[in-house]
């Protein structure tokens, strides 16, 4: 090969070369834009479909009722009434209403004594004493005040009522006894709530509202529901 055609070709390469550098590589196509939008559609997701299942319940306190006075974790020694050693009673040991909001219902389960449910309203049935109840509360907060759970000792008053027997011989589920609260929230949720109360040496009474899980030896929680009793047969006509 003669020699001028080698000078010219190594001409070209060399031009070629000079020009692919100054230009640059050519472009490449940028992922950023597309994993970016599809991570903020992902995102999105999760929070319409789990954002639900993070938000907390509405918050539920509890009162008693004729003092008024929150019922609370740290416990609260009650005003409204008393038991004595002789059985007699003042008073409601433990009458207490809820307060918050969204409440569809409330079932009512007490381990060891009874309850009843109270509605100032006259717009619900009652179920008289019992142990088990769930009450509708409905979307008007302001009923809430007027729906009264009272918890009724007989059994305790009533070994009272022995000869020779005071407070301090009565066996522990006499002298405690507790009320778990399903509560049923209008936007679905679901909380647990649960009233404590202890009576005391000197007849009075303290009551601890808190959280509550329920456990496997709660079988109280499994009884059936007592049935409605028409307002017509608990105060009779009118």
């Amino acid at each position: 090969m003669k020699r001028e055609y080698i000078e010219a070709a190594l001409d070209g390469l060399a031009l070629r070369h000079i020009q692919e550098a100054a230009s640059g590589p050519p472009p490449r196509k940028k992922r950023f834009p597309t994993l970016f939008s599809a991570a903020a559609v992902l995102l999105l997701l999760c929070v319409g479909v789990l954002g639900p299942l993070f938000t907390a319940a509405p918050a539920v306190t509890a009162y008693a009722q004729g003092t008024n006075v929150e019922l609370t974790s740290a416990g609260v020694l009650m005003q409204t009434g008393t038991i004595q050693n002789d059985g007699s009673q003042t008073g409601h040991p433990l009458m207490f209403y809820l307060a918050g909001k969204d409440i569809e219902q409330v079932r009512f389960s007490c381990k060891n004594q009874k309850i009843r449910f109270e509605d100032w309203t006259e717009t619900r049935d009652e179920f008289g004493n019992a142990q088990n109840f769930t009450v509708p509360y409905g979307d008007d907060p302001s009923e809430y005040y007027y729906l009264l759970i009272d918890w009724i000792p007989e059994d305790t008053v009533e070994a009272l009522h022995e000869p020779g027997t005071s407070i301090a011989d009565l066996p522990t589920e006499l002298r405690e006894d507790q009320i778990i609260l399903e509560i049923q929230f209008s936007n679905g949720k679901r909380d647990i709530k649960s009233i404590s109360i202890s009576l005391l040496d000197d007849g009075t009474f303290f009551a601890v509202f808190s959280d509550y899980e329920i456990q496997p030896e709660d079988d109280f929680v499994s009884r059936p529901d007592a049935p409605v009793i028409p307002r017509a047969i608990l105060y009779g006509p009118g």
